[in-house]
């Protein structure tokens, strides 16, 4: 209850709500009509840092920024409900990368600048000198901020990529954990006008995003946003999160009853990398990355199973993730023991 109280508590502060508001309005302005059908937008709440009921909760004390309305879904051409951002706000419409780019310079950014990609590459993944060049050519074209409407751009050309990596670096960002569900990312990415381009993207450049397939979940990371294993900028409720899961091993025999193995990593050293420079891992970087389902791991599989074992079903630990499903997200309970090994290196602060 202590902790059921004290992340209400973020909730309800000033802070939080001004900052969750922001993130919200600028995730809608990353689209052309500035709204959301809910059904998309739910699949984000959790990342986003949202209450569970947000619309009563938070969005009615916002009445001008936020309103529901009904349009037709383009797949579908049914009637849905949808968010919507009454106005556009110039002063959010800054990504994360002009905004760092303004605060190094101390003055105000021009558009059309070349900012550059922070790149990090593992170790044994040697780029050809041509493919180097392309990257470096790459990395100098002109930044589009991704709240600008780019799509009259040639969707196979160099520039509308850079634009599409943009795009999907800042919806990363407006994350709390800098990562979210693949599904969740092409689920958008569809619904912006994409298509697979947000796919090639995260194909093409490794050094900026990662993709695991770990615990038959499809996970997409914000590389830059990681060091070592824990997350660059911190949020109260990554923190929350994680005491949550704190919570569930507290007792050493809920870890050691009926068999069920306790998930501990011992953590390697990742490398840093500057703005816009590539960098590689050591062998152990890689490893280390792989474990806390942050790198790719295409074709990787711990074999999980959604459903809980019988070990784990009398297991006293197991009972308990009922009781704080509606905290830590309802996809990652029922993984069971493969969220506790989830989030236990992931959300650790």
């Amino acid at each position: 209850m202590t902790l059921h109280k004290e992340e209400l508590a973020i909730h309800n502060s000033p802070l939080h709500r001004n900052d969750v508001v922001n993130r919200l309005a600028k995730l809608l302005m990353l689209t052309k009509a500035v709204r959301l059908p809910l059904h998309i937008l739910d699949k984000f709440k959790f990342d986003l840092g949202l209450p569970t009921n947000y619309i009563t909760f938070l969005l009615s004390d916002y009445p001008d920024y936020f309103q529901i309305c009904e349009h037709k879904n383009p797949s579908d051409g049914k009637e849905t409900l949808f968010l919507e951002l009454i106005s556009w706000k110039n002063e959010l419409a800054i990504s994360e990368m002009e905004k760092r780019a303004s605060f190094s310079d101390g003055v105000k950014l021009k558009k059309g600048l070349p900012l550059r990609f922070s790149m990090k590459l593992p170790n044994g993944f040697d780029l050809e000198k041509k493919v180097k060049n392309w990257v470096d050519t790459w990395q100098d074209l002109p930044y589009i901020s991704p709240y600008e409407n780019s799509f009259h751009l040639g969707p196979n050309s160099d520039q509308a990529e850079k634009w599409t990596v943009a795009v999907l670096h800042e919806l990363l960002w407006l994350l709390v954990s800098k990562k979210t569900e693949g599904k969740n990312v092409f689920c958008l990415g569809e619904y912006l006008g994409f298509g697979n381009r947000f796919k090639k993207a995260l194909m093409h450049f490794p050094g900026i995003f990662y993709v695991s397939n770990k615990i038959r979940t499809q996970t997409v990371v914000l590389k830059e946003a990681y060091r070592k294993d824990f997350l660059m900028e911190k949020h109260p409720l990554m923190g929350m999160r994680f005491r949550y899961i704190h919570l569930m091993n507290k007792s050493e025999k809920f870890r050691k009853r009926d068999g069920v193995p306790v998930f501990r990593r011992k953590r390697k050293v990742m490398s840093n990398a500057d703005e816009g420079e590539v960098i590689k891992e050591d062998d152990k970087s890689v490893e280390e990355i792989e474990d806390l389902n942050l790198l790719s791991g295409l074709g990787s599989n711990d074999g999980f199973d959604d459903e809980p074992s019988k070990a784990q079903a009398q297991a006293s630990w197991y009972y308990p993730l009922n009781n704080i499903r509606s905290h830590i997200g309802d996809d990652r309970v029922t993984k069971c023991k493969s969220f506790v090994y989830y989030c236990q290196k992931s959300y650790k602060n």
